[in-house]
């Protein structure tokens, strides 16, 4: 009896700031988030609405809302 574990490198946040962190921290937040997708070679997708996220993330897809339709 054998049984084959395979992992997911795969990474989900969704509005991981809340809105209540300072710039400082979301910075901070940007920067563990980082590290743990660089060490443990994990593709991350962070939703935010955070400008200071925004900028800090270097590849992104951005989704408009136009006429009640979301568009990439």
């Amino acid at each position: 009896y054998s049984t084959t574990h395979q992992s997911i490198n795969f990474m989900l946040f969704d509005e991981v700031d809340g809105g209540h962190l300072c710039d400082v921290g979301n910075e901070n937040l940007v920067n563990v988030l980082s590290q743990i997708t660089y060490s443990r070679n994990l593709s991350t997708f962070v939703i935010s609405h955070s400008n200071i996220v925004q900028a800090k993330i270097p590849n992104q897809i951005t989704i408009q809302l136009s006429n009640n339709f979301s568009y990439i």
